[in-house]
């Protein structure tokens, strides 16, 4: 339950990471392990140190301004904002990534795309080419990027905003083999740079959910951006779409990974048979769900 926020020690302007701590967990929101979960780890960023330093100096006082950031990020939580949003990053990849409400918060399902690219058998070193389809804040392109920088990634988002997020992020992880483009998988999208035979490798981690989908309330991703979330034809049209368009810009030899609901194995399987992909398989998450697709071009349909 919501509850109205109050400081701790009106009469003093000093207040301790424990006194902290034991104010903001009477403001619980939602499972009581992941709220001082949460808030421990929103307090060790707002003063810059660990979340186990918390409780190695549980008597450190909290600036004022420390505790002003501190107690209206705590607001934010406590009304259902997402950590992430309210922290302004996440991790993924073993990476930091910034992200706001312009962008999705990555999951750790979506490094099964990361992992499957990497996996793949392609030339180790050599050059090639790589397309990122709805990049959002872009974790998994320059993910890419940064464990392959001989690869060159393009990255396309319809979103400016999404873009500048995904701009930040390139920025901050020093990558250059990457470029940025606005478009989307039904116009705009780009040619490779370097080869005139296509692609080698085009992923994505589309929208996949039904407007009727439950987790689309009472949930972080009642928070984030609905466009990124969901997709007509029961969740599978822009599946169905980035395969028809995968066949004209992948070369020959090229790979195409999709991610995908845990209930859309079955479709997606079948529409890439029936496009002419060969060598299907699904990768399934931590949970066991059937989670990524990956499928190899070939030339004939």
């Amino acid at each position: 339950m919501k509850k109205n926020l109050h400081h701790p020690a009106e009469s003093s302007d000093e207040i301790s990471v424990s006194e902290s701590l034991a104010w903001a967990k009477k403001f619980q929101f939602g499972d009581a392990s992941l709220w001082s979960l949460e808030i421990e780890l929103l307090l060790g960023e707002v003063i810059g140190v660990s979340r186990e330093s918390l409780y190695a100096w549980p008597n450190r006082v909290v600036k004022s301004a420390q505790w002003a950031l501190f107690a209206d990020c705590v607001k934010r939580l406590n009304a259902g904002e997402p950590l992430e949003y309210v922290i302004g990053f996440c991790e993924f990849w073993s990476l930091k990534f910034k992200v706001n409400s312009s962008v999705l918060i990555p999951r750790p399902d979506t490094e099964l795309l990361v992992g499957a690219a990497l996996a793949l058998p392609v030339p180790t070193h050599e050059q090639i080419e790589v397309l990122d389809l709805g990049t959002g804040s872009g974790v998994v392109g320059l993910s890419l990027a940064y464990e392959k920088p001989s690869w060159q990634i393009s990255a396309v988002d319809n979103s400016p905003a999404a873009l500048e997020v995904a701009a930040d992020n390139a920025r901050a992880l020093g990558l250059n083999n990457v470029r940025l483009l606005e478009g989307d998988w039904y116009k705009n999208l780009p040619l490779p740079i370097e080869s005139n035979d296509g692609y080698r490798i085009i992923l994505a981690n589309p929208p996949y959910l039904t407007k009727e989908d439950a987790h689309l309330s009472g949930s972080s991703l009642s928070w984030e951006p609905i466009r990124a979330l969901v997709s007509e034809n029961n969740g599978f049209a822009d599946l169905y779409r980035i395969i028809r368009i995968a066949k004209k810009l992948l070369n020959l030899e090229g790979w195409l990974l999709l991610e995908h609901g845990y209930n859309q194995r079955v479709g997606v399987e079948n529409f890439l048979l029936e496009s002419g992909f060969v060598d299907v398989k699904c990768l399934r998450d931590v949970a066991g769900n059937a989670r990524v697709s990956v499928a190899r071009h070939t030339k004939f349909i």
